[in-house]
C-alpha cells in the first residue's frame, strides 16, 4: 500500500530531524519537527522564512485563553534558544502575528503526532532545493491511521505458559512497513462474547511496577480474572501514555511533578486528553475471529471506539484496582477528568 509506506517513510524523517515537503495539490509546504531542531538542521534554515504551528492545546497554555484551532506564527531562527518557551514551558508567551494554522500546516502537526514527537512543526513555504526530500500528500497524512489498521496481520503465533495459566498463547501483530508491533495474549480458547482487555503499553507500570499508575496491577489482574473464566484476550497494544509514547510520557510525569495532573500535563505538551484510536484492536479482534466482546474496561471511550469500528460490545466489566498515595491523584482525575468510572475514590 503506497500511501502507507509514504507515510512510514515521512515519519522516520521527521524522527531523524530532516524535513518533509507536505504537498496539497498545486500547493507544498517544507516542515520540520520543531524539537528535533539541531545542527543538522542548518542546512535547511538558511534564507527561508519560517513558521512556528503550535496545536490548539499548546496555544492555550502559553496564551491562557481556550483555543479551536492550531496556531502559526513566524519564527525567527535566530531566536532558537525561545523554542523551548514555546514547547514546554507553563507561563505566559507573547506570541504576535500569529495566525490559524492552515491545511498543510496542520497536517503536518498530525504527522509529528503520528511519529510520537511533540505537536509542533517548523515550516516554509520556500521549496527551493528540495527535490530529494520525501514528499507526502495531506490525504496520506489523514488516511494513515485507517491505511495502518487495515494493513495488520498476523505475524506469528506460539503457546506460552504464563504464571496465569499455563494454557496461554501470545500472537504478534504487524502492519506494512512499520516498527510498530501489536500482541494479543490468549487464555484458552475464547469465542465470540469472551472477556476481552485492551491494555496500552506501560513500560513503567507493567514492567517497572510503578505505584505512579494503576497500568501493572490492572494487567496482571485481567489475565487472573481471563484464567478463572477459562478464556480472554488481552490485546497488547504499543501506545504508551494514551497514545503519545513512551517519551513524551515521561515529560509527562516530570510536569506533574510541579502540580499538574495528567490530563493538564498533556495538555502543557500540546496534547489531546487522549490520542488513541481504536482501529488497530477493531481489526485484531477481526483477525482473531471476534465481532462480539465482553470488555474489561473502565473507559467508555473505550467501548465506543470499538462499537465505531463494528465490533460489538455487550457489557463493560469494571476493572478497577485500590489506589495508593502515589496514584490515587492520577486515578482521581481519569474519574472526574476523562469519564473512567471508578467507584473506590
Amino acid at each position: 500500500m503506497q500511501s502507507l509506506l509514504t507515510t512510514q517513510r515521512a515519519i522516520s524523517e521527521l524522527k531523524r530531524g530532516l524535513p518533509v515537503v507536505i504537498t496539497n495539490g498545486n500547493d507544498g509546504l517544507l516542515a520540520m519537527a520543531s524539537e528535533q531542531l539541531g545542527e543538522d538542521s542548518a542546512i535547511w534554515t538558511n534564507h527561508k522564512q519560517w513558521f512556528i504551528t503550535l496545536s490548539e492545546q499548546r496555544t492555550a497554555v502559553i496564551t491562557g485563553n481556550k483555543q479551536n484551532h492550531a496556531t502559526c506564527l513566524p519564527f525567527d531562527m535566530h531566536d532558537i534558544h525561545k523554542l523551548d518557551d514555546l514547547l514546554w514551558h507553563n507561563h505566559t508567551v507573547s506570541i504576535n502575528n500569529s495566525e490559524q494554522a492552515s491545511d498543510l500546516q496542520s497536517a503536518a502537526l498530525l504527522l509529528a503526532s503520528h511519529a510520537q514527537l511533540l505537536p509542533s512543526v517548523i515550516t516554509s513555504h520556500d521549496l527551493t532545493n528540495c527535490d530529494n526530500l520525501v514528499r507526502i500528500a495531506t490525504t496520506d497524512i489523514h488516511q494513515f491511521e485507517d491505511n495502518y489498521a487495515n494493513s495488520l496481520n498476523i505475524a506469528t503465533q506460539t503457546p506460552l505458559a504464563l504464571k496465569a495459566s499455563e494454557h496461554a498463547s501470545i500472537v504478534a501483530f504487524r502492519a506494512i512497513s512499520s516498527d510498530i508491533q501489536h500482541y494479543a495474549i490468549i487464555i484458552g480458547q475464547p469465542q465470540n462474547n469472551a472477556l476481552v482487555r485492551i491494555h496500552s503499553s506501560c513500560y513503567t507500570g507493567d514492567l517497572l511496577a510503578s505505584l505512579a499508575c494503576d497500568c501493572g496491577d490492572q494487567l496482571h489482574l485481567a489475565l487472573e480474572r481471563m484464567a478463572l473464566e477459562g478464556s480472554g484476550i488481552i490485546l497488547y497494544m504499543m501506545q504508551e501514555g494514551r497514545g503519545i509514547g513512551l517519551i513524551n510520557k515521561l515529560r509527562a510525569y516530570a510536569i506533574k511533578e510541579t502540580g499538574l495532573d495528567t490530563v493538564d500535563a498533556n495538555r502543557m505538551l500540546g496534547f489531546d486528553d487522549d490520542a488513541r484510536n481504536f482501529k488497530a484492536a477493531a481489526k485484531m479482534l477481526s483477525l482473531l475471529g471476534l465481532s462480539e466482546v465482553r470488555l474489561l474496561s473502565n473507559n467508555p471511550r473505550k467501548s465506543k471506539g470499538l462499537e465505531e469500528c463494528s465490533i460489538k460490545v455487550s457489557e463493560c466489566v469494571p476493572h478497577e484496582m485500590d489506589a495508593n498515595t502515589h496514584n490515587h491523584t492520577y486515578l482521581k482525575s481519569k474519574a472526574d477528568r476523562l469519564g473512567h468510572t471508578l467507584k473506590k475514590l
